[in-house]
């Protein structure tokens, strides 16, 4: 086997064993919130949608006010419905709540548009958790692709500098 065969046979292993321990969780606690947001989350990742609306109205019901209500919604604004404002907003509510919400913050490496948002992001991930499997993982690819971006920019100012000499009546236009 290649070594991407490998990996997705594990990937698939540990999915399926966090799937068999959600399951259990959710079937230990069918009625209180821990199980509402854990299955609402399990739904989530699975886009079950509809499912995942019914959880998410019980922890409403329950728990208004919860932080992972913001976080469900969070994410759920952005990989379901696109929104990646909305998403956003949600998620930093959620960070304002729980400054120390892992989660929540690498939601917000994960939704970036730009290569300069999501490294903003990242760095304050890395703050958090150093060890997180975005920083470790994801962490090098977007640090390069940062600071590629910083070389470019750098590079285009140089080249579009050009230095002036002499009186302004004997310099040559220097319009690009």
């Amino acid at each position: 086997e290649t070594m991407h065969e490998a990996l997705e046979a594990l990937g698939a292993e540990h999915v399926a064993t966090g799937a068999r321990i959600a399951q259990q969780v959710i079937d230990a606690n069918p009625n209180d919130y821990v199980g509402w947001r854990l299955a609402a989350d399990f739904y989530r990742m699975r886009g079950e949608w509809a499912r995942f609306d019914e959880m998410v109205k019980k922890i409403e019901a329950t728990n208004p006010d919860s932080n992972g209500l913001l976080f469900l919604r969070g994410t759920a604004a952005l990989e379901r419905d696109g929104n990646v404002a909305e998403s956003s907003n949600l998620l930093r509510q959620a960070l304002a709540n729980d400054p120390a919400f892992t989660r929540a913050q690498a939601q917000l490496v994960l939704s970036r548009p730009t290569v300069d948002e999501t490294f903003a992001e990242l760095e304050k991930l890395r703050a958090m958790a150093p060890n997180h499997q975005i920083v470790v993982w994801a962490g090098p690819a977007i640090t390069a692709a940062y600071n590629a971006r910083q070389e470019a920019l750098k590079a285009a100012q140089s080249r579009s500098f050009v230095p002036q000499t002499g009186s302004p009546t004997d310099r040559k236009s220097t319009r690009l």
